[in-house]
């Protein structure tokens, strides 16, 4: 096994919700990527320093039962490198669809669509299907499919395009 990069989020957001279909979503993050020891050795490439300090301003609302979400928005980077001046970025989406399998798991689908001024507005395509477990309001245990085209989300590599498929367990509170 290799390890490339070390990447973290830490987030700090909240939600306010102006009715029970329309919920706006801001706060501070910061996220940094770091190439690794095997990433500089099999990869030979250089290092660069890469982080965000950002504020995200996104609304999401609700169509119907099961539930579909539309959400929208941006966020701006208070601090960017290496990209000093590119500060914007364009992210909406759907989520939901939620099919109830059994009692306590759910079947949904999502589709996510990012835009990155740091890369000429290139895009970033997410598209996941997945099973929901033990939902209660916005809490859950998720297992999901990912596939996912266009820029790289990693850091280091964050003007490469990429075509990958993930596993994912999420655990949403």
């Amino acid at each position: 096994m290799e390890v490339h990069t070390a990447c973290f989020f830490v987030d700090l957001f909240f939600d306010i919700q102006f009715s029970e279909n329309f919920i706006l979503r801001t706060g501070y993050g910061h996220y940094s990527a770091h190439l690794v020891d095997d990433g500089v050795d099999k990869l030979q490439i250089k290092a660069i320093n890469y982080a965000k300090d950002y504020i995200p301003l996104i609304t999401a609302y609700r169509m119907g039962n099961p539930g579909l979400w539309l959400y929208g928005g941006f966020r701006f980077d208070t601090y960017t490198i290496p990209e000093k001046n590119k500060r914007w970025n364009l992210q909406f989406g759907i989520e939901g669809a939620d099919f109830l399998l059994s009692e306590n798991i759910k079947l949904y689908g999502a589709v996510d669509f990012k835009f990155k001024s740091e890369a000429s507005w290139g895009s970033t395509q997410s598209y996941q299907i997945g099973l929901k477990f033990f939902e209660s309001f916005s809490n859950s245990l998720r297992f999901a499919y990912t596939y996912r085209t266009g820029l790289d989300d990693r850091g280091q590599f964050y003007k490469a395009h990429v075509k990958l498929s993930t596993l994912g367990l999420y655990f949403d509170f």
